[in-house]
């Protein structure tokens, strides 16, 4: 099933986010993104996430996560702990709405906490 995939940036402290795309492809939870060649994305929309990913990395992780709208993004966020989330949908760049990102590759982590569904 195709839902909308959020690409972000999630400041490590909870304390808020950063829309950088949204992609079109299946369901998934939160993951966080360590190699972003696994997405399936041109190089060259590939090379921007990455530099957006290298010049924030102190404070922040690229993470993907599906939600129906930025609603229900906002409402999974806020469930989880997240404060100062952005009003806006809008994302760093939006040019890559219409491309869709193959998450089957990417690894995921087991962690203590993991809800299903």
């Amino acid at each position: 099933m195709k839902t909308n995939l959020y690409l972000y940036l999630a400041k490590r402290d909870k304390k808020g986010i950063k829309i950088v795309s949204v992609f079109q492809g299946n369901q998934t939870n939160f993951q966080k993104i360590n190699d972003t060649g696994k997405l399936g994305l041109p190089k060259n929309i590939e090379d921007r996430i990455n530099q957006v990913k290298h010049n924030e990395r102190m404070n922040w992780e690229l993470c993907i996560e599906s939600a129906e709208d930025f609603k229900s993004l906002l409402r999974i966020l806020g469930n989880r702990g997240y404060k100062n989330l952005p009003t806006s949908p809008n994302p760093i760049f939006y040019e890559f709405d219409f491309y869709s990102a193959n998450i089957a590759d990417i690894e995921i982590k087991d962690s203590m906490l993991r809800r299903k569904g």
